[in-house]
């Protein structure tokens, strides 16, 4: 299943975590290559899981799916990020 966003086709970022958040009951979604955080409860971080992994259909209307395009946690499919690390590396980018 392919996600739409905005007329792109979305995926997953391969530099997304997961981690548990302190507190015990959320969990911290952090996107490495630009250090966007979402804190997600339990029905989120379910939902987000398998939105990421490109294996649910999803309301894309939602709150959570706006979080997740606009925090770059999803990202467009012919988006290289391998390609794109290393160019910000050559190019000496430090954001």
């Amino acid at each position: 299943m392919r996600i739409f966003s905005r007329g792109a086709e979305l995926k997953g970022s391969r530099f997304n975590i997961f981690v548990p958040a302190p507190d015990g009951r959320d969990t911290i979604l952090f996107y490495t290559l630009y250090g966007s955080i979402s804190v997600l409860d339990d029905a989120e971080y379910r939902a987000a899981k398998s939105l990421l992994a490109d294996t649910a259909e999803y309301d894309q209307t939602s709150s959570l799916f706006t979080q997740l395009v606009n925090q770059k946690h999803m990202v467009p499919d012919e988006l290289d990020e391998l390609s794109l690390v290393e160019t910000r590396k050559r190019a000496g980018i430090r954001d």
